[in-house]
């Protein structure tokens, strides 16, 4: 059952405008509507529904290529800041990255609210998964593409923040809606997906987000080879994700590199990792 929204969830505004009109790449008949708030810039989906419907994300053994590189890749900025110490997965999907780190010396509880995601992790990954987690302090808490599914994120990270120690840090990634991508391929940006995706960070919304939750952005990272391949390639196929062809996506995988590195060089790519910690800004 789809509920309309009536008002901002980060800032109670009811100035709510038409923003974009998007389709469901799994079901083009589905359309929906995306508003964005006029009082924070907030981009949200008006027609909302249960948003605990996680087919569309794949559960597998042996992560690909592309997805190991970016772990890696992980794995080195999270070295950066804590080389050893407990995390937090929130959001953990399949469980892929807490078994990397957890196969590199951390000790990683993963968080999922879908029931098949989590017995996959404890049966076929064998990883510690909680119910809750108020229970731990951690070193870092680690949000990678899960604040624009959630229907509070204010709430949430304010939460997650008390299962953050001090000197904690919490990593953070979203897909940008204010990217080069985004804004040439509007309604068939594959990362607008809807109606998964239900929040998007317009404009200064995100640090709005990020201050009402007391926290400070530290760091900002602007590539991932998969995330951004995958937004340039899956958008010009209009969104779609029928027919695929692991070749043709390689192609144009390579034909997408100069704008990777483009879009990398402007801090305007499809994908943001920010690396923050506890504290409110003091304002001048």
């Amino acid at each position: 059952m789809k509920e309309e929204l009536k008002a901002c969830p980060i800032c109670g505004s009811t100035a709510l405008v038409d923003f974009m009109q998007a389709g469901n790449r799994y079901n083009p008949d589905d359309v929906y509507m995306y508003v964005r708030c006029q009082a924070c810039d907030m981009v949200l989906l008006r027609d909302r529904e249960d948003n605990k419907d996680f087919t569309a994300y794949n559960l597998n053994d042996k992560p690909s290529r592309a997805q190991q590189i970016v772990m890696a890749l992980f794995y080195r900025r999270l070295r950066a800041f804590r080389r050893s110490g407990r995390v937090l997965n929130f959001g953990a999907g399949s469980g892929n990255l807490s078994r990397y780190l957890a196969d590199r010396g951390y000790q990683v509880d993963s968080f999922e609210v879908d029931e098949t995601s989590k017995k996959w992790m404890m049966e076929r990954r064998g990883l510690s998964v909680v119910e809750e987690f108020g229970e731990r302090r951690y070193d870092v808490i680690i949000m990678e593409q899960v604040l624009e599914h959630l229907p509070d994120p204010v709430g949430t990270l304010k939460r997650l923040s008390l299962a953050l120690k001090d000197d904690g840090y919490i990593f953070l990634s979203i897909p940008n809606i204010n990217s080069l991508q985004a804004r040439y391929f509007k309604a068939h940006w594959f990362h607008l997906d809807a109606p998964r995706h239900i929040n998007h960070f317009f404009g200064k919304s995100f640090f709005t987000v990020m201050e009402k939750a007391q926290l400070i952005v530290r760091k900002t990272h602007y590539f991932n080879f998969h995330i951004d391949s995958t937004g340039w390639c899956w958008s010009v196929r209009g969104g779609s994700m029928s027919n695929a062809q692991h070749l043709k996506k390689c192609v144009m995988v390579l034909l997408c590199l100069p704008l990777l590195l483009l879009t990398t060089m402007t801090r305007s790519t499809g994908y943001i990792l920010y690396i923050a910690s506890k504290g409110c800004p003091v304002k001048a």
